[in-house]
């Protein structure tokens, strides 16, 4: 629960300081050129560091059995997004460009709710039933 908890905070921080950039920047330049400046507005990089990273514990927690997930798919998903912002944190150009500010607000947007659905189905004990129906649908 303690993981869940917190990866669901990290993205929600990351969210939240995406959406705050967006709507203080996509009046004056536009929506494009407010993506281009995501990645290093303040409160995004790091905790978007930070929060990605922790996301290794999944391919820690499919191979000693916490999880149902197989190893090799979640090794894959959780590799290719360390990959991703490896690219983003070590390239001045990739920070800049509209694509690292979309890939931050669709990772936040679908990181927020899954994380918060493994928080409450862990915590009622069941997935479907006691789970609010905005996360389960």
């Amino acid at each position: 629960v303690l993981y869940n908890s917190a990866c669901c905070v990290g993205w929600a921080v990351v969210l939240a300081a995406t959406v705050k950039s967006l709507v203080e920047n996509v009046p004056n330049v536009g929506f494009v050129e407010a993506l281009a400046s995501v990645y290093e507005s303040e409160g995004v990089g790091t905790v978007l560091a930070y929060t990605q990273s922790a996301a290794m514990m999944e391919i820690v927690h499919s191979a000693v059995g916490f999880v149902r997930s197989p190893l090799l798919v979640t090794a894959m998903q959780v590799m290719s997004r360390i990959v991703a912002l490896v690219g983003v944190v070590y390239s001045p150009e990739a920070k800049v460009q509209w694509g690292a500010g979309l890939m931050i607000l669709s990772w936040s947007m679908v990181e927020v709710p899954r994380y918060l659905f493994y928080v409450f189905a862990i915590l009622t004990g069941d997935a479907t039933k006691k789970t609010p129906y905005a996360l389960f649908w």
